[in-house]
């Protein structure tokens, strides 16, 4: 069952340190795909200014490798179910970024029982207003410049 694997998973965080973002879906889905691109691009220069990396693959993701890599994130591919609850226990966040598309993203839901926290964009998170866990995708660099800087000051 998928909410208790994802509560297992929300268990293990809290002891777990954290070591980047995710920005994972099927690269097979154009409004996904092309969302991705267009995060990466958007937010190019935030995202080169960040600490820790960003995580980036899913299914069909294979050709675009070396363009993913070219965009100073890490590429993971299409992971497996372990790398997949590895990827979701070290998360310090997951980006979620669309800008057209029908229907829900599951994998918010997914993220929110696991207790990860979202960054989406207001067309990603349509069907998931208001829910606690869920972020406006500029507070991904807000929040972690501040994490940052409660870690200069100790």
């Amino acid at each position: 069952d998928v909410v208790r694997e994802m509560e297992q998973i929300a268990k293990k965080r809290k002891i777990t340190a954290k070591s980047g973002y995710l920005l994972l879906g099927s690269f097979f889905n154009p409004p996904t795909r092309e969302g991705i691109f267009e995060f990466l691009e958007q937010y190019a220069t935030q995202i080169a200014d960040l600490k820790k990396p960003i995580f980036v693959g899913g299914f069909g993701s294979s050709p675009y490798q070396e363009e993913i890599e070219n965009r100073g994130v890490k590429f993971v591919g299409e992971v497996t179910k372990d790398q997949l609850q590895e990827l979701y226990e070290t998360t310090s966040g997951a980006i979620c970024y669309q800008t057209w598309g029908s229907g829900a993203l599951t994998r918010i839901s997914e993220y929110l029982n696991a207790s990860i926290p979202v960054y989406a964009n207001d067309f990603a998170c349509r069907s998931y207003r208001r829910q606690v866990g869920i972020k406006p995708i500029e507070n991904l660099f807000e929040d972690h410049k501040s994490q940052i800087d409660a870690v200069s000051e100790d």
